[in-house]
This record gives structure tokens, C-alpha cells and sequence, in this order.
């Protein structure tokens, strides 16, 4: 194989593989996309059969099941654009 070649195929296997990584990030962005869709929005109440299955989970793995949901702070919703990762927002969203 000459160098020529090593090279052509070196680029070939670069290009395969942005092209991958460029697949599974659209995959995931529209995965992402849908579960924001489907969630829940925030501050709206918990369907009473889903709280109960919690309830029941949380039971029998020996976990504390509290009267009153906890109140969290609400997650600042961040775009594709949003790249900033300031401890502030790390912070907010876990």
C-alpha cells in the first residue's frame, strides 16, 4: 500500500466516521426532542396511578415515600446553541 493510498484510506475512515457521529447526534437530538414532548409540564401534577407505582416502588425497595412531592427548582431549558456550562447551570440541572 503506498502512502497515497494509506491516505485516501485514512480520510475515507475520518469522513465514515463523522458521518456516524453526525447520524447518532441528529438521532439524538430528535430522541430528546420527543421525550421533552411527551414530559410532563413543570408544576403540572403527577398522574395519581403513577404516583401510587412510585409509591409501591419505593416502598418495597425500603426507600422513604414522602406525604408532599418535593419541590425542585425548575431546570433552565437550554437549546443546541447553548453551549455555556457555567457551575451555575450545572448546578440547577442535577
Amino acid at each position: 500500500m503506498s502512502f497515497s493510498d494509506a491516505v485516501a484510506s485514512f480520510n475515507s475512515e475520518v469522513d465514515a466516521a463523522v458521518s456516524r457521529a453526525r447520524r447518532a447526534a441528529a438521532e439524538a437530538r430528535e430522541q430528546s426532542g420527543r421525550f421533552r414532548e411527551s414530559a410532563p409540564a413543570s408544576g403540572e401534577a403527577t398522574d395519581p396511578a403513577l404516583r401510587a407505582e412510585a409509591v409501591r416502588f419505593r416502598t418495597g425497595q425500603g426507600l422513604p415515600v414522602g406525604d408532599e412531592p418535593v419541590e425542585t427548582p425548575p431546570v433552565p431549558q437550554s437549546s443546541d446553541e447553548d453551549e455555556d456550562f457555567s457551575q451555575e447551570q450545572i448546578m440547577h440541572r442535577f
